[in-house]
């Protein structure tokens, strides 16, 4: 239930600041001002021994008359979350100090908002920029939508998916209101008698006018809302089309005061140790290509969900045995076509290009990896085979679809990497599709493996509550005995090259300054996975040869098995072991 009490709510209430902007932040600071010099006045009927003893006033949101009268005002940040209770701020002054159960268990975004700017904010240009853009079903090939009332609605979840609010029409014609009231007053204060007949707010040229739609036009309409992120989406059935207005508010840009780095430490549970980790968080969102989405929501099959996008996403691999002889590679290559006769039933009749993946034996030459890592330009996911698989069978269903990529090249002595994207597609028909996979992988004789996003991420700090044990190794010669050794005694397997993004790589170069990582370009770095699939090592290497062994776990692989743990805490000591005794100087970062 989106409108139910959640323990997450009073905490996040009780913030002055909010992860977004606000449309009225002046009036805010304002009324904050007028809280403070009426604190002040207080004090003047104070004695002057004790008024010299205490404090300047400042905000405290755990005293209940300051609370009070901070509430007072009517901001964005203020009632996305407050609105949802119909006694108003009661609920949120039963409980007095921090909601810890809020930190690990979040509570859900309300689907609506109550507070919207006025007409005179979103059409002044030095507030607000706009910019639109519209949507013509008849413009493309195959129309996957019965109407575009069909459509509208797929567009406004996918913003609801990316933390935008439904603001309700009565809350819209409450703000016109409260504009027109304060138009009046201020053509009061100048002495400007508005001319009758004339429209309530006039068309800026810098801006459209938002405006109400007749309800007996046929017109749909829907209006969703960041605070600093404003969207209109429009059906006019007298021109066919969808129109998409975006309110983008001039103030909400991120500087210092913006942006925070968190450090703290995590206990992993490889190691059996607290290891360093940092998070950075930002109170605006980077502008997004709605239109893009919008054109890949319609249909449009020239484009692909590419880096930029959000998307939900799952990653798998195949891991290859160990060959005893070649009759038993053979067989695994065998097992694969079986695979790959399965994937082509799954692309669409009409598909441009067949996928075609290049099989690599031992009998080919053995790739170089420092070779590989000079001439990577391309991160792994821009080189893969790709294609849309089709989630809705029945001419009824609703229109659903993911995105299946599979690695270009079929190496026995690599990994072998089938990735899934989506964003048209309910969570119960993805995951029979995957299972479906997994069901004939089994059959097949293949091990398929689920691995973390994190394993083709740039970053390693997707999830703040897991952190890689880092092992610096300074001398070329015995980082290489290091890496020999994961494939020949430890039974780890090539994942292939990963590009590390520039943020990413001054992060990590952080916990160990002297290994001076180039910071002004992507970076290419070799990953490795254990046999079981249960450790990942990835590899940084600077211009001297040193290297960081960053280690991670695939908590997918190992979840609740307590097996499996103690398979990936002997792998991890194992592997920490050996580095030890091969550079005495070597310590955990």
């Amino acid at each position: 239930n989106f409108f139910s009490k959640s323990p997450g709510m009073n905490q996040d209430r009780k913030k002055e600041s909010s992860a977004h902007g606000t449309a009225r932040r002046n009036s805010s600071s304002t009324h904050l001002s007028n809280i403070k010099r009426r604190h002040q006045n207080r004090r003047k009927h104070v004695p002057p021994s004790s008024t010299s003893r205490r404090k300047p006033w400042v905000l405290n949101p755990f005293r209940q008359k300051d609370e009070d009268e901070v509430l007072a005002t009517r901001t964005h940040n203020r009632r996305r979350w407050s609105h949802v209770f119909p006694p108003g701020e009661i609920e949120f002054k039963r409980d007095t100090g921090p909601n810890w159960k809020s930190l690990c268990q979040p509570a859900i975004l309300p689907l609506t908002i109550d507070f919207h700017p006025s007409p005179q904010e979103l059409n002044n240009p030095e507030k607000f920029h706009f910019q639109f853009y519209d949507l013509l079903l008849s413009a493309t090939d195959h129309s996957y939508y019965t109407s575009h009332s069909e459509l509208l609605m797929e567009m406004v979840r996918q913003r609801l998916v990316q933390d935008f609010q439904i603001v309700p029409q009565s809350i819209i014609k409450e703000s016109k209101r409260r504009g027109e009231i304060e138009r009046l007053e201020q053509a009061k204060a100048k002495k400007v008698r508005p001319r009758e007949g004339s429209s309530m707010v006039r068309r800026p040229v810098q801006g459209r006018l938002f405006h109400s739609k007749d309800e007996d036009d046929g017109k749909i309409q829907h209006t969703l809302s960041m605070g600093h992120k404003i969207q209109v989406l429009t059906y006019d059935p007298t021109s066919d089309k969808i129109e998409v207005i975006q309110y983008n508010a001039s103030f909400a840009q991120n500087d210092k005061r913006n942006i925070q780095t968190y450090g703290y430490m995590v206990w992993s549970h490889s190691s059996q140790s607290y290891q360093k980790v940092a998070q950075t968080f930002v109170k605006y969102t980077k502008l997004y290509r709605w239109n893009k989405v919008d054109n890949l929501i319609c249909g449009d099959t020239g484009m692909t969900l590419s880096s930029g996008t959000r998307f939900r996403r799952l990653s798998f691999g195949l891991i290859p045995d160990c060959f005893l002889d070649p009759s038993a590679e053979q067989e695994y290559i065998s097992r694969f076509q079986r695979l790959l006769e399965y994937v082509s039933k799954l692309q669409p009749k009409d598909a441009r290009n067949k996928i075609e993946i290049k099989i690599v034996t031992t009998k080919d030459s053995k790739p170089d990896s420092q070779n590989e890592l000079a001439i990577t330009r391309r991160s792994a996911e821009d080189s893969m085979e790709r294609f849309i698989v089709r989630l809705g069978k029945g001419k009824r269903d609703k229109y659903e679809w993911m995105e299946m990529l599979m690695d270009p090249i079929f190496d026995t002595r690599r990994t072998y990497r089938i990735m899934f994207h989506w964003l048209v597609g309910s969570a119960a028909k993805v995951e029979a599709q995957i299972q479906l996979l997994q069901r004939r992988c089994t059959q097949f004789g293949l091990k398929l493996i689920q691995f973390p996003q994190s394993s083709v991420s740039s970053n390693l700090f997707l999830n703040p509550f897991q952190v890689p044990t880092m092992i610096p190794v300074r001398e070329s010669k015995k980082a290489l005995e290091v890496e020999a050794a994961l494939v020949d005694r430890f039974y780890f397997v090539h994942d292939g090259i990963r590009l590390m993004e520039r943020a990413d790589v001054k992060t990590m170069g952080e916990f160990h300054p002297d290994f001076d990582f180039p910071v002004n370009r992507r970076f290419p770095v070799r990953q490795y996975i254990h046999h079981s699939g249960t450790i990942f090592i990835r590899l940084m290497t600077n211009d001297k040869g040193w290297v960081l062994f960053i280690i991670f776990s695939n908590h997918h692989r190992i979840g609740g098995d307590e097996e499996m743990k103690s398979l990936a805490r002997n792998v991890l000591t194992t592997v920490q072991t050996h580095i030890t005794n091969v550079d005495g100087n070597s310590g955990s970062g």
